[in-house]
């Protein structure tokens, strides 16, 4: 559709960085078809390239962009990590509805579950969020556990990947990962939390190796 095009040139726009030329497209689409789910998905998304920090006005669009389009999971997708940027600034912040905030992104991601319960990176929020907040904000060492299992079951990478969250402070990242490659062999996303563990040990020629290698199997990998 003539729309759909539309949209795309609005992504198109905001990728070139010409981010108000990309806002006020996307709003003339929606003066014109105001059901238009897919506009207001990139208008949340340009919205939110604009202010790091997220908008109210962004959440908006996501939650709009839902209401026309209650099933697509791209967009559930995108609304509870939308909804954990929130909570992550309310954290910091330490602001009262810290708990509650919480507790909101956690049942996005459980819709998102609902819509495909085999999603890794879902899970993976979730097994993060309970497994690293302490209890009065929302932490759940038996919840992350539970969701820790069922990710084992479904990927080996992101159980692994997982399973860290609960390993004791001061584990050896570097000697975990070298462990998981020697088991199931080199590939992208291994190599790159290697290099990412070899960098937070100040080893920089070691990290450039791993990056190197995860580039060498996948090209996208190589990103500036």
């Amino acid at each position: 559709k003539e729309s759909d095009k539309a949209v795309l040139e609005a992504y198109e726009l905001r990728i070139d960085g010409k981010t108000d030329q990309a806002k006020e497209l996307l709003l003339n689409i929606l003066e014109e078809d105001s059901t238009n789910a897919t506009a207001y998905f990139e208008l949340a998304r340009t919205l939110n390239y604009m202010n790091i920090m997220g908008s109210e006005e962004a959440y908006q669009a996501i939650q709009t962009a839902l209401k026309y389009d209650p099933d697509n999971i791209v967009y559930a997708y995108y609304n509870a990590k939308n909804c954990f940027l929130k909570a992550y600034i309310a954290m910091h912040q330490e602001a009262d509805n810290t708990k509650d905030l919480i507790n909101d992104v956690c049942n996005e991601f459980v819709k998102v579950l609902e819509m495909k319960s085999n999603y890794p990176e879902a899970l993976m929020y979730l097994v993060e969020i309970y497994g690293m907040l302490p209890e009065d904000m929302g932490g759940d060492k038996i919840k992350a556990e539970e969701y820790i299992q069922k990710l084992e079951k479904l990927d080996k990478f992101y159980g692994a990947k997982a399973r860290l969250v609960l390993l004791p402070e001061g584990s050896d990242m570097v000697k975990y990962w070298k462990n998981y490659i020697a088991v199931n062999s080199e590939d992208c996303k291994a190599l790159k939390e290697l290099g990412v563990a070899s960098l937070f040990n100040d080893d920089i020629d070691s990290a450039k190796e791993s990056f190197t290698k995860a580039i060498a199997l996948d090209k996208s990998q190589n990103v500036r």
